[in-house]
């Protein structure tokens, strides 16, 4: 609530009033010149006859010319008052009294530097609040005439120490706003000021030099010397393979007309080495091994070696057989002499090797097979005489070589190609 005042207001009461009145008619449009009245609000106005006789009253309410009073305040007693005594708004003490204890205050805005109240009472309230930030913590203004304790408080990653200002100063710590995951082959550690990322088991591997480099335990092997299925275990943070051909068969001996000369050899199977991460394997691979070339038959017909099979892991990496010898019968391509036959290639591989050539044969001795790419074995070689007695011929030995060429007499066979081989290393 708040007192009112206006300048020089002064009239006279338009007819008697008793002592238990309580609304006070003034002269015909003279109330205008008091202030409005009604609510919270209200002024002081004074009673005067003309033998000095004084009623102070409390105007709580003003309607044009009628005014509702209080009667007998501020040390005074309501009396009987007639038509023309004086009704005037002077200072009183208990208006003096009143403005003095801030009931006059007006509705600042805290932003203008006031405190949002329109009364004294309210003033105070929001002025002691704001001045006990001990208990109160952080003071906001949450609307007129009211405020409201807040804190400071933690998100995700955050952490607030004293987050109501009461103890002291407020702090606000960073303790993982920034999450780091570790992928497959990295771990990492240490408090949230340092961090550690280390390198468990990623691949490193140097394409010129072929040299491969793991930080995890020792590799397992899995051989494959027949067709299979390979299958990715848990925990696997890569593979290399290596994948070998088959060697080619060698041919029998050739004869053309009083010519005779002994079979060439057949040639060694390729290489391929890849090394391949988890994330491009299946969940299994089908694993293919090349079967070795077949051995052709002596006889009165010349017969040509059989080429040796393809070996593959999957899609990823493959390796052909060598080629079968040709037989010496004086047509394309063995016109002159046995050829022996090409070396197989790797393919798709981070290291590829062709496998050599069988041997070519311009005379009677039989040739040898031709060596694989990784030289597993070499290839077979061609009989020999022996105090008259005659040998078989080799076969290619261990993986992917080459069978070798029939000998000129008898009714020996050439050799066979050697199977191929495919090894899986596994990384963990």
């Amino acid at each position: 609530m708040a007192i009112k005042w206006a300048n020089n207001a002064t009239t006279t009461i338009a007819s008697g009033i008793t002592s238990g009145d309580t609304t006070i008619t003034v002269a015909g449009a003279t109330g205008a010149l008091f202030p409005a009245a009604g609510g919270a609000d209200y002024f002081y106005a004074t009673l005067n006859n003309s033998n000095n006789d004084i009623e102070i009253v409390k105007v709580t309410a003003r309607s044009g010319d009628v005014m509702t009073v209080v009667r007998g305040q501020d040390g005074t007693t309501a009396a009987a008052w007639v038509g023309g005594d004086k009704f005037e708004l002077r200072p009183t003490a208990a208006g003096l009294a009143a403005a003095a204890e801030g009931e006059n205050i007006v509705d600042l805005a805290v932003a203008q530097g006031g405190t949002g109240a329109d009364n004294a009472l309210d003033a105070r309230i929001n002025l002691d609040a704001a001045q006990d930030p001990d208990s109160n913590g952080f003071i906001v203004r949450n609307g007129d005439h009211t405020s409201v304790s807040r804190t400071i408080t933690a998100g995700d990653g955050i952490t607030v120490t004293n987050g109501d200002g009461q103890a002291g100063n407020v702090e606000i710590d960073n303790t993982g706003v920034l999450a780091l995951t570790a992928g497959t082959g990295i771990s990492i550690t240490g408090t949230n000021a340092n961090k550690t990322i280390t390198n468990d088991g990623v691949t490193s591997f140097n394409g010129s030099t072929g040299a491969i480099t793991f930080t995890s335990d020792p590799p397992q092997l899995v051989v494959f010397a027949s067709n299979g299925t390979w299958t990715k275990d848990t925990g696997l943070k890569a593979v290399m393979t290596e994948v070998v051909g088959a060697g080619g068969g060698g041919s029998t001996r050739g004869v053309v007309g009083k010519v005779t000369y002994g079979g060439a050899g057949g040639g060694g199977g390729g290489y391929s080495r890849k090394m391949i991460l988890e994330s491009a394997l299946g969940s299994t691979e089908t694993v293919t091994v090349g079967t070795g070339g077949t051995a052709s038959k002596t006889g009165t017909t010349n017969t040509d070696g059989g080429a040796g099979g393809t070996s593959s892991f999957g899609s990823h990496n493959s390796a052909t057989g060598g080629g079968g010898g040709f037989k010496y019968d004086g047509s394309a391509p063995a016109t002159t002499s046995s050829i022996g036959g090409s070396g197989g290639a790797g393919s798709s591989g981070d290291v590829n090797v062709q496998g050599t050539a069988g041997a070519d044969v311009a005379g009677s001795v039989s040739s040898a097979g031709g060596v694989p790419g990784l030289a597993f074995g070499a290839g077979g070689f061609g009989a020999r005489t022996a105090s008259s007695a005659v040998v078989n011929n080799s076969n290619g030995y261990l993986y992917g070589g080459g069978g070798g060429g029939g000998y000129i007499s008898g009714t020996n066979n050439a050799g066979s190609g050697a199977d191929g081989l495919v090894l899986v290393w596994e990384f963990y």
